[in-house]
């Protein structure tokens, strides 16, 4: 992690969403931003601009350090969190502080190998009104507890616990989708067919040649030719004449 790596995620993130002008950079003294509900009621005012620089270099350092640079051993989940809250504490852009916190957050955890992060949304969580209101109020109660980050920390991991259910159910409903339309293929396609089916479904685009399903699936070059045909004559694919030889692809 570097200064200049943070400031590319705030672009990246907030890229048609912000002018120009106030993306990749940190804000500055003129440019003072308040947490709030509405325009009543201000519930945190970040760090001056003036200290942004020193304080992210902190923040930066404690990104990069580990057990084996000589720092203290923390959980990547418990770390990656308290990342998480350090950028929303410090507020350190116009604007994108929180869309940049999370993405911190992922970082750190697919740096650590938790590859499954990559599939997790757990600002599809945080953003529901309840969970929403449950991380205000994980900010505020360290902030009024002598900076214990035990209340946020906790908060982070029940959000990343209820993302990873949602993930599940996803997957379980599409391998139900799945079982249901291989059901209904089977009744009028090959095996082999369907599984030129799957293939098209998670390969748009793909090309199919006759002696290449041949190898595939160790069949004669007339196999693979009578089943892309019938690929075609039930709507599935189209054909294309190239040269010598037809190409075959998805519809």
């Amino acid at each position: 992690m570097s200064e200049e790596l943070l400031c590319e995620m705030q672009r990246q993130l907030c890229d048609g969403l912000l002018s120009e002008e106030k993306m990749g950079r940190y804000r500055t003294d003129d440019e003072q931003i308040y947490v709030g509900r509405g325009i009543d009621e201000i519930l945190h005012t970040p760090p001056s601009a003036a200290s942004l620089p020193e304080r992210l270099s902190r923040i930066i350092k404690f990104a990069n350090e580990d057990e084996d640079s000589g720092g203290l051993f923390l959980h990547p989940l418990v770390k990656a969190s308290i990342l998480h809250f350090m950028i929303g504490y410090e507020h350190p852009f116009c604007d994108g502080n929180g869309r940049t916190a999370r993405a911190l957050f992922y970082w750190y955890l697919l740096r650590k190998g938790y590859w499954i992060m990559k599939f997790i949304s757990i600002s599809g969580v945080l953003k529901t009104p309840s969970w929403n209101k449950r991380y205000g109020q994980a900010y505020l109660d360290v902030e009024n507890c002598g900076s214990d980050l035990t209340y946020f920390v906790l908060m982070q991991l029940e959000a990343l616990c209820e993302a990873a259910k949602e993930f599940h159910k996803y997957i379980d409903r599409r391998q139900s989708e799945g079982r249901m339309l291989y059901e209904t293929l089977k009744s009028v396609l090959n095996v082999r067919q369907i599984d030129v089916v799957a293939h098209m479904h998670r390969h748009p685009g793909y090309i199919y040649k006759t002696l290449e399903h041949a190898h595939w699936h160790s069949i004669s070059a007339n196999t693979a030719r009578t089943d892309f045909e019938g690929l075609v004559a039930k709507g599935f694919m189209q054909a294309k004449r190239v040269g010598k030889e037809f190409q075959y692809f998805a519809r």
